[in-house]
């Protein structure tokens, strides 16, 4: 299972129409339809600080 945070522009219809596509097709769950366990919770939040941390480093080693 992978979890990914998306921002977007709520007044873009393109954008909101694909978000209602993939959900219908089951391919992505909307966030108020599940309830994460705090582990879940715990280790979304550790991949993103790791990613965002990865990404501020590299730009001072290269």
């Amino acid at each position: 299972m992978t979890t990914m945070t998306i921002s977007y522009d709520e007044k873009n219809a393109q954008i909101i129409d694909l978000i209602r596509k993939l959900i219908a097709a089951g391919v992505v769950t909307y966030p108020e339809w599940e309830e994460w366990t705090e582990e879940e919770e715990k280790q979304a939040f550790l991949c993103t600080s790791r990613a965002n941390a990865a990404k501020m480093f590299s730009k001072h080693l290269v």
